[in-house]
């Protein structure tokens, strides 16, 4: 399955079967987390990360939503800006590949708690932006479906109000690239990214919703764009476009007080 495909195919997954990792499945966790240990972020970040077995019968996340996970995925990183970005891309990239293996994930932020997760060893500055129960799933079932559509999580927001060329008052033609960058997942499918292709650059923005955006010890939207980063990153190299992640503001004007310039690919 090609990068693009495999973006537009995964789905969050809040009901898994009731079965325990074959041994081969678990093998290949534990292999994958211990090389993801060692890769870096755009900028130069690692994860603190490990397989996490919770009580049976306990209930992490809100009301208790996820149902026989088998295991978690949890990760920490330095509570900074660009942490928060290295942590979006890492972990989008792992749940991207998981999916390759029929691994079945969901990006949980703002709706666990922490305490749940007290026997996770945390280095210095760390925080736990976020969490992932895995197991197997089957393609479709009424209760992700119902939960999907509770969620919204198939809405998204118009191309044209997301991509701009040259500038933000001229929408860009449909990208493939760029459409997987809409494809994303999001905290509360609120989709932040904006991006403007100029001079053959890809300049990322975030549109800040403030408040949410500070409704938590960290800034939970840069996990948003640490995931478009990825998203943009390998639908461009399927495309056989190869940039590389540079601080380059193209300082161009913003539609509205909470466009934040963040990064380009250039």
């Amino acid at each position: 399955m090609g990068a693009f495909d495999n973006i537009k195919n995964r789905r969050s997954v809040r009901t898994f079967l009731n079965i325990p990792f074959r041994q081969e499945t678990e093998d290949y966790i534990n292999g994958y987390l211990e090389n993801l240990k060692t890769e870096t972020g755009p900028y130069s970040h690692t994860l603190n990360i490990s397989m996490v077995d919770i009580e049976e019968g306990k209930k992490v996340g809100t009301y208790g939503i996820i149902k026989n996970p088998q295991k978690y995925i949890a990760a920490t990183v330095e509570n900074t800006i660009e942490g928060l970005l290295d942590f979006g891309y890492l972990f989008e990239k792992m749940i991207l590949d998981f999916n390759t293996q029929k691994i079945g994930t969901c990006w949980m932020a703002g709706t666990f708690k922490r305490t749940d997760f007290s026997h996770v060893t945390f280095r210095g500055n760390d925080i736990m932006p976020a969490v992932t129960p895995i197991g197997y799933f089957e393609n479709r079932r009424f209760f992700e479906n119902l939960m999907r559509k509770a969620a919204k999580a198939d809405m998204r927001v118009p191309y044209e109000t997301l991509f701009f060329s040259e500038n933000f008052e001229t929408p860009m033609v449909e990208h493939r690239a760029l459409e997987a960058v809409r494809l994303g997942p999001s905290a509360s499918n609120k989709q932040p990214w904006r991006v403007l292709v100029k001079d053959d650059s890809y300049h990322l923005y975030l549109e800040e919703n403030v408040k949410y955006n500070n409704s938590l010890s960290f800034k939970l939207q840069y996990l948003d764009m640490g995931i478009a980063m990825y998203h943009l990153e390998v639908a461009l190299k399927e495309m056989e476009i190869e940039k590389e992640w540079i601080k380059d503001n193209p300082n161009v004007s913003v539609p509205n007080g909470n466009y934040i310039y963040v990064i380009s690919y250039k």
